[in-house]
This record gives C-alpha cells, sequence and structure tokens, in this order.
C-alpha cells in the first residue's frame, strides 16, 4: 500500500504540471484585468508582442495609474521595435475604462513600424 501511494504522488505532480502547461499553450497571452489588443503590427505576432510585455501586463491590476500603464505599454512595444531594427517604429494607442457590459477595461495598441 505504501508503495502505490509512493509512485501515485509523483505521477499525479507530473499529469497536474503537464495540464497546467497545456492550458497556457492554448489560452490567449496577456492578462486577465485587461482586454489588450494590437494593430498595425505585420512583422512580430501578437504572441511576440505579449512576451514584450509580460512584466507590465502583470503589474497592470496593481496599479491605481492605468491609463499611465497602458502608456508605458506602448513605450516599451516601440522600444522594442527599435531595439530589432525598426528606427521609425510608432505606437499610439486607445484606452478605454470599463463600462456597464465590459468588465475590464480595453486597450488598443496602433503600431506603425516605418517607411
Amino acid at each position: 500500500m505504501s508503495r502505490a501511494r509512493t509512485v501515485l504522488g509523483p505521477v499525479l505532480a507530473i499529469g497536474l504540471a503537464l495540464a497546467l502547461t497545456g492550458c497556457a499553450l492554448f489560452s490567449k497571452p496577456g492578462s486577465d484585468d485587461l482586454d489588450l489588443a494590437f494593430e498595425g503590427q505585420t512583422t512580430f505576432s501578437e504572441r511576440d508582442l505579449f512576451r514584450v510585455l509580460a512584466v507590465p501586463l502583470a503589474d497592470f491590476a496593481k496599479t491605481a495609474y492605468r491609463k499611465s500603464a497602458i502608456d508605458d505599454m506602448a513605450y516599451e512595444v516601440e522600444r522594442h521595435y527599435n531595439a530589432e531594427g525598426f528606427p521609425f517604429a510608432t505606437v499610439a494607442y486607445d484606452y478605454d475604462e470599463p463600462t456597464g457590459t465590459r468588465q475590464k477595461p480595453r486597450a488598443v495598441l496602433r503600431i506603425v513600424e516605418g517607411p
């Protein structure tokens, strides 16, 4: 009986880890606290841009200055494009607070990769 428990524990732990990894692979990256979209990007995928914003998105729920946080996200994406060889890239954004029908704030980062 104790041998079964000894084997069963690690097997369940591995199964749980694989299940959680699968959920992360198939879910949309981003934040549960913000509906974020990108427009205009052709070089980098949406997933790439969400990776660039991993830390700012994680911090979004903690800030009292949400519009400022969105401004910082736009700047981070612009810096990423600049670092990757797009010196004229610009990022603007639209930001809307939650409404009666929409529970989360919404932001759209509008990217112009350059000439």
